[in-house]
């Protein structure tokens, strides 16, 4: 296996893992969660769920390590192409 089909590999799992980690942190557990208009029942369930509250902190946790992982990858793949415009995206 080459080195890019290597590093599009872990691109691809990369990605995927910050869509399941960023779908569960952003949509599952706060429509359980939060309440709208309502901060001391959002607290009282963030208090009764706190273990569900602690998945999707690492939800999101796992999507910013991924991102910036992705990041690194991307500019490894785009390199031989263009190296500023690899720079320049792994910055954005």
């Amino acid at each position: 296996m080459t080195p890019v089909q290597t590093y599009a590999r872990i691109a691809g799992i990369l990605l995927l893992i910050s869509f399941i980690g960023g779908m569960f942190g952003e949509l599952i557990v706060p429509s359980t969660i939060i309440v709208p208009g309502n901060a001391a029942d959002t607290a009282n369930r963030i208090l009764a769920h706190d273990t569900l509250f602690r998945f999707g902190f690492a939800g999101y946790l796992s999507e910013a390590v991924c991102d910036v992982a992705l990041a690194l990858v991307f500019y490894v793949l785009l390199r031989p192409v263009h190296r500023n415009l690899a720079l320049f995206a792994a910055f954005l």
